[in-house]
């Protein structure tokens, strides 16, 4: 199963205010994973560069974490609680949290529409 390794928490007043802006800094992220994704050396290259580690430790990193990239920054619903019961844990939080109370995948869709792709 996948955790995610990356998205965009934000204040729904930025969303309903700032919708252009949060849109383009999502199509940034997905341009991001995809390139993760698609360009294995690049990606390890710009990982060694900015951790300033040696070549094999930049591909162990990616190598351990690049199954936790989307293609199209959805998250599957047993990754998403598992980020919940995480994040329970380290705020001690006693109550049930839904993935929908937190995560709303909707602008991502609306994206990958714009882009001719199925959000699935």
């Amino acid at each position: 199963m996948i955790f995610p390794v990356n998205g965009l928490g934000l204040h729904e007043q930025k969303l309903k205010n700032h919708r252009g802006e949060v849109k383009r800094v999502l199509r940034a992220l997905l341009k991001a994973n995809r390139f993760i994704l698609d360009d294995r050396k690049g990606a390890v290259d710009i990982l060694q560069k900015w951790s300033r580690t040696p070549l094999s430790v930049a591909e162990q990193g990616y190598a351990s974490s690049a199954a936790n990239f989307t293609r199209n920054l959805l998250a599957p619903r047993d990754a998403l609680e598992k980020v919940i019961q995480s994040t329970k844990l380290n705020i001690d939080l006693k109550r049930e949290v839904s993935p929908d109370e937190v995560f709303d995948f909707s602008l991502v869709r609306e994206i990958l529409k714009e882009m001719g792709e199925s959000p699935g």
